[in-house]
């Protein structure tokens, strides 16, 4: 992935702020508010990788608004698809600024966690990538952080946290929610990150979303290089269909012909079940958001805890 600009680029206003201002495919499963059912709740997501060239805007070939009609809707999307938890890939107001999506319609009580990578060479250049997590009002965010997949300058980002949902869920009192931007290549650091703010849980009780850059068979080895613990089955990586990426042609002196089943979401948590899932549409192509991934939104049903002696909580 290239996402290098020089900085005399950037400087003539690929950043510049602009006053604030699709069909689906359904995979299965149902849509409404995220709430519980007799011994489950249900969690809903939405992830989307809406590439820097949106929010570089003019620099990258892309039309300037397109930051801020792609972020606004990042946010209808998530609301009208009831999400819990949303993670953004690339929507940033600087090199190494997530977008804050409040900014973009984000209600009150919602919590972001950050992730950004951020790498500049001898000769000038740099690579950048940003990441965003956040949680609705009735989740609460314990401790959370967020860093780089890889030491050098092909840079990529993730977020991570540990975080109360509003339910206990069986056999984990707190969850570790990723949102994970990987490499084509193998992830070599974050590791460490992971299990310092998730600790064991992370072997466990893990949910992680975002662009894997791979097919659902080979997202395995990303989590175990990841999160390790117990690696989802092939069939629990969801969904598994074409996800990026649009604008088959040439933008700031690059061809853009990829193509790939690229965005997922998976859990380590024991008796936890996909429940459906909507891969949107492009969004807002007149804006020519070049490599825009395709928004999905999955829900899951997770098992919730039994009295005293069913997982040792008890449901309140």
């Amino acid at each position: 992935m290239l996402r290098l600009l020089s900085a005399a680029a950037l400087a003539g206003g690929a950043f510049a702020a602009t006053p604030r201002r699709g069909g689906e495919a359904s995979l299965g499963g149902h849509l409404g508010v995220a709430g519980s059912s007799r011994g489950s709740v249900k969690v809903s997501t939405f992830f989307w990788n809406v590439h820097w060239e949106c929010s570089v805007g003019q620099a990258a070939g892309s039309h300037p608004d397109c930051k801020e009609k792609v972020g606004k809707r990042f946010v209808e999307l998530a609301s009208q698809t009831g999400a819990d938890i949303v993670f953004s890939v690339m929507l940033a107001d600087a090199q190494n600024v997530p977008s804050k999506l409040k900014s973009f319609g984000l209600a009150e009580g919602w919590t972001q966690v950050d992730g950004t990578c951020y790498y500049e060479g001898d000769d000038k250049q740099f690579d950048w990538d940003v990441t965003a997590l956040a949680f609705g009002p009735a989740w609460t965010v314990i401790k959370s952080g967020g860093g780089c997949l890889l030491p050098y300058w092909d840079t990529y980002a993730f977020a991570v946290a540990l975080v109360e949902p509003p339910s206990i869920i069986q056999g984990c009192p707190q969850l570790c929610v990723l949102g994970v931007h990987a490499p084509q290549k193998k992830i070599t650091q974050g590791s460490e990150l992971v299990k310092n703010v998730c600790g064991n849980l992370a072997d466990t009780c893990s949910i992680a979303m975002g662009d894997w850059n791979q097919e659902a068979k080979y997202v395995g080895s990303h989590w175990q290089q990841l999160i390790g613990g117990a690696v989802p089955a092939v069939e629990e990586i969801v969904p598994d269909v074409t996800t990026c990426c649009w604008s088959a042609g040439v933008f700031h002196g690059m061809v853009h012909d990829k193509r790939g089943e690229f965005d997922h979401i998976a859990t380590s948590i024991a008796g936890a079940r996909h429940v459906g899932q909507i891969v949107h549409d492009y969004q807002h192509t007149d804006m020519m958001p070049a490599l825009q991934h395709k928004p999905v939104t999955a829900h899951m049903q997770l098992p919730m805890a039994g009295r005293l002696g069913d997982g040792g909580c008890t449901v309140f």
